[in-house]
């Protein structure tokens, strides 16, 4: 908890020159996993999450703290006994914006803080893990300090919570809407 503080503590201090550069969002997306073992036994789904940003930290860039989550029910790939998988992450980033007006293109990376977690008659196991983020997109202002923002990201992590080591990254394709304040 003290690490989340002291992240967003650094987030909104460092751009408190600049009053109208920050964004909220919630967002919503498909997520589509990399790894064949996960799509083959939870597929894709809806993922959720909050982003905050606070732009123009310095000339283009910015700063972003993100969070998500997602959850899945599947079939275990030989008994298939009911299994269910919940992935949550926390993270910062920087974000560069390209263009200014009606279309704000951006471009942006980062890091996550994963925590994995799944549960079955098998067992139930759980790990936290650092991944990263490449993102891409554009906010399309709709009206004042409101925006629609349209994205791709591609995330990646590792886990291991028992033998069999895993991809829990993957392709997000998603749409938010933010407030700018």
């Amino acid at each position: 908890m003290k690490k989340l503080t002291a992240l967003l503590s650094l987030f909104f201090i460092a751009g408190s020159a600049f009053a109208s550069d920050y964004r909220i969002e919630l967002k919503t997306s498909y997520f589509n996993p990399s790894e064949q073992v996960f799509k083959d036994i939870y597929g894709g789904g809806s993922m959720y999450g909050i982003k905050a940003e606070k732009s123009r930290v310095y000339k283009k860039f910015g700063i972003i703290v993100e969070a998500g989550y997602f959850e899945k029910k599947g079939k275990l790939s030989f008994t298939k006994e009911d299994t269910t998988v919940k992935i949550t992450f926390l993270g910062p980033g920087i974000i560069y914006q390209l263009t200014k007006g009606r279309f704000d293109l951006y471009g942006g990376a980062g890091f996550r803080y994963y925590y994995f977690e799944e549960r079955n008659p098998i067992g139930h196991v759980q790990q936290g893990k650092w991944g990263y983020f490449l993102s891409v997109g554009t906010y399309i202002h709709i009206m004042k300090n409101f925006y629609a923002d349209v994205g791709i990201n591609y995330s990646g992590c590792q886990v291991k919570p028992a033998e069999l080591e895993v991809e829990i990254g993957g392709i997000e394709a998603g749409i938010g809407l933010a407030y700018e304040f």
